[in-house]
């Protein structure tokens, strides 16, 4: 059986030390209700931080295309059935002056700033987190 391997980016975005979480909509398939950090999957073709500026504009209804990042590190996991399709997840950080009117998109239910400790960071959320902490 060959492995598939799935690349997606995500940004911690930070404002007064929390972090910008979303919660996924009851009706999504993959991992209903749980919480994440704004980003998603990179296209073929795409440039990965392309693809974060993207997703955040499709997510979270803001543009922050110019916005300065700083690479955090690469988060991986394997999933399926038989743990052999790897998961690769490219992490960001975006610290903001200012606070963004949020507009969810349909693929969330939720969205709140957490602290590092918060109860909605799951461990794979708090890994990310560690990459700055």
């Amino acid at each position: 059986m060959s492995q598939k391997t799935k690349l997606s980016t995500c940004a911690l975005i930070t404002h007064n030390d929390k972090f910008l979480v979303l919660q996924r909509s009851a009706s999504e398939d993959f991992l209903p209700l749980v919480w994440e950090f704004p980003g998603g999957s990179v296209e073929e073709h795409e440039e990965i931080t392309d693809a974060l500026f993207r997703e955040l504009q499709e997510e979270i209804g803001v543009d922050l295309k110019g916005t300065p990042i700083k690479f955090l590190g690469i988060s991986e996991e394997f999933t399926g059935l038989d743990k052999k399709d790897r998961y690769l997840q490219i992490n960001y950080l975006i610290q903001l002056t200012y606070l963004p009117d949020i507009t969810i998109s349909c693929e969330h239910c939720d969205h709140c700033w957490v602290g590092k400790d918060d109860g909605k960071l799951d461990d794979f959320l708090k890994k990310i987190v560690q990459q700055i902490c």
